[in-house]
């Protein structure tokens, strides 16, 4: 029988696809990646990853998001693979470059998704971190 995070005494909070406030600081979580084979949740083809990038791009506008969450890197930020394929989202890249207004850009994206490319860096005035590693995983029973 699965148990649950907090069962565990994981203090964890569902970002997906809401403005969360935790500390004063509002967060939102985008789930959603390139399609990659069709086996994986939340992976889309670019037209559909440009339907569910509106959503984010609506509540992005609408509200201060200090740190977007995504899967997915941004385009050529932190996403090429050991093979110099780059598995960014495009889509993700052009919303926060031509349809997020400037004031509400968030000033932290933290990524995951691309193992190969995991560390931080500065993309405009956003501080952009890719988390993944397969180094350290955590048994969740």
């Amino acid at each position: 029988m699965a148990q649950t995070l907090a069962s565990e005494g994981i203090k964890a909070i569902n970002l997906t696809e809401q403005v969360v406030t935790y500390e004063d600081v509002n967060f939102y979580g985008f789930p959603y990646v390139p399609a990659i084979n069709g086996m994986f949740n939340y992976e889309r083809e670019v037209p559909e990853m440009e339907l569910e990038v509106e959503k984010m791009v609506k509540a992005l506008n609408e509200s201060f998001v200090e740190v977007l969450v995504t899967h997915a890197p941004l385009y050529q930020v932190l996403d090429l693979t050991h093979g110099n394929d780059t598995i960014g989202s495009s889509v993700i890249t052009n919303a926060l470059d031509y349809k997020v207004n400037d004031k509400r850009l968030p000033t932290y994206l933290l990524h995951g998704h691309c193992h190969e490319s995991n560390g931080v860096t500065i993309r405009g005035n956003m501080l952009v971190s890719n988390a993944a590693t397969t180094y350290h995983t955590i048994e969740i029973k």
